[in-house]
């Protein structure tokens, strides 16, 4: 059997190949990133679709969208999200894009997340008229739920927004 050394550091301990160029590096050269880091773009470019890189692969290609959806993630994380019974709070946003919507989750945080996420990805910063929908999958003796949902992404002034009703009502 022939031995397959790094192309980076030259050692004997490599079992791993970079899936842009193709490069032998060891697992302490490499960059493994995990099959789900990029889920919750909406469409994975090829070049993202990979688990292993070489340093020069992941500075070139991949460092700069991992540190963009790392970005949009944190910004998904703060938008404001108003569901479809929240009417009065959000009668003053204005919804002039198309809904979104998300199929197939595990949670219904997760569910919410993802259509935060593309209410960012359409840079608005907030997420009305929020629907979330369940599915109970019963097989045998094993019970999951799936959930489903849609959204309209908005940009929504700070000033029209009422964030806790109870001190508009009862400043005192």
């Amino acid at each position: 059997m022939e031995k397959v050394i790094c192309s980076l550091c030259e050692k004997n301990k490599t079992a791993l190949n970079c899936g842009v160029c193709g490069c032998t590096a060891c697992k302490y050269c490499a960059h493994i990133l995990d099959e789900n880091t990029f889920s919750f773009l909406s469409q994975i470019p090829a070049e993202l679709s990979h688990g292993v890189y070489c340093p020069t692969c992941f500075a070139d290609k991949v460092a700069a969208p991992l540190e963009d959806y790392n970005q949009k993630m944190e910004k998904a994380g703060d938008i404001d999200v108003f569901f479809k019974k929240q009417g009065k709070e959000s009668r003053l946003i204005r919804r002039e894009l198309d809904p979104v919507k998300v199929d197939e989750c595990s949670d219904r945080d997760e569910l919410i997340l993802r259509l935060a996420f593309k209410a960012v990805e359409a840079e608005c910063n907030t997420l009305v008229d929020v629907e979330v929908n369940n599915e109970k999958i019963i097989k045998g003796s094993y019970q999951s739920t799936k959930w489903s949902g849609s959204g309209v992404p908005a940009n929504a002034n700070e000033k029209t927004v009422i964030h806790d009703k109870s001190f508009t009502h009862y400043p005192n």
